[in-house]
């Protein structure tokens, strides 16, 4: 198992989220200015929710690669303090 890059995985899911919000805004935006894409705006909405969810996993595969070398738990502590203490984890 490789610590350094589950860490650059779990900080990056970060990136996936904003994304995701993005594509939100700009899919409800398509749908207030034409109704008739509702339906595929819908469709491309849960493919990019599903998307988002299979970041949320490789999250949560990151933080049991941690805890299974480290022997720390830090899925309750906050975002920041995770950052630090796995980028200082890391060396």
């Amino acid at each position: 198992m490789d610590l350094d890059a589950a860490i650059v995985v779990y900080l990056e899911d970060k990136k996936v989220d904003e994304e995701y919000e993005g594509i939100v805004r700009q899919l409800m935006t398509y749908m207030m200015e034409d109704p008739r894409t509702i339906p595929s705006v819908l469709t491309a909405l849960f493919c990019a929710r599903s998307i988002e969810r299979i970041g949320d996993r490789c999250q949560n595969i990151c933080e049991f690669i941690f805890y299974y070398l480290k022997g720390q738990d830090f899925r309750h502590l906050g975002g920041d303090f995770v950052e630090k203490m796995l980028t200082k984890g890391s060396h």
